[in-house]
């Protein structure tokens, strides 16, 4: 998967390392410096990742991500300079939009000798599906992702993988037939039956996942050529 590229910073301010004065830093871990961490489309938990110096305060700017209030913010009393890593969960609403969200994590830092700094992150949320057969195209932007199988008149059968978390379902569909229309989270490969063609002509369908009670959902999309 091509990774999100987001501005980011990393900021490492030096002073004098003494017991009263010591060398500033803080650093995102997860994501890191380069990228977007991305959640799917379904995905309900996370966490990101980082480590500093000194005190500090994660904010999120959008209402469907929200950070763990006892982990988003911490008083860190360190006159030695000794590094702390920091884990902070949080929750995002299942993205029902079928296109790719993104939102902006920002992280204060500051010292006792009232240095401060701020850096940035992005979180993208993918309105799929995580589907590795067949695998996604993407758009120019990774806004939108299609999944198209390419099957033989005479194929009997295809294989769908994904992996979700939540309960899942399968649609059927008009020459596509899933073995196994429904299941629970974690990774799965459903077998596919497939109908001759025998219309002498290309022909097309699709089967739906859904997860979430219904609210997400991802299109697959079938070509079946005519020989």
């Amino acid at each position: 998967m091509k990774k999100l590229i987001l501005s980011a910073v990393a900021v490492l301010a030096l002073a004098s390392c003494t017991k009263e004065s010591y060398n500033h830093a803080f650093s995102f871990v997860r994501p890191n410096g380069t990228s977007a961490l991305p959640v799917y489309a379904d995905q309900t938990l996370d966490s990101v990742a980082f480590w500093t110096t000194d005190s500090y305060s994660l904010e999120s700017n959008t209402a469907w991500l929200k950070l763990d209030d006892k982990m988003s913010s911490g008083k860190i009393d360190n006159v030695y300079g000794y590094i702390w890593g920091v884990v902070v969960p949080f929750t995002c609403e299942p993205n029902t939009t079928g296109e790719t969200r993104t939102t902006k994590l920002t992280l204060s830092v500051y010292g006792a000798d009232e240095w401060q700094q701020q850096g940035t992150v992005m979180i993208g949320q993918f309105g799929w599906h995580n589907v590795e057969r067949p695998r996604p195209v993407y758009d120019k932007e990774y806004t939108v992702a299609t999944f198209t199988a390419q099957d033989s008149a005479k194929q009997e059968t295809d294989t769908l993988e994904f992996k979700v978390n939540d309960y899942w379902e399968l649609s059927d569909g008009a020459f596509v037939h899933p073995v196994e229309r429904q299941g629970t989270k974690d990774m799965h490969k459903v077998v596919l039956n497939i109908d001759p063609n025998d219309t002498g002509a290309e022909r097309k369908d699709a089967i739906v996942l859904s997860t979430n009670q219904g609210k997400v959902k991802t299109t697959i999309q079938f070509v079946q050529s005519a020989k």
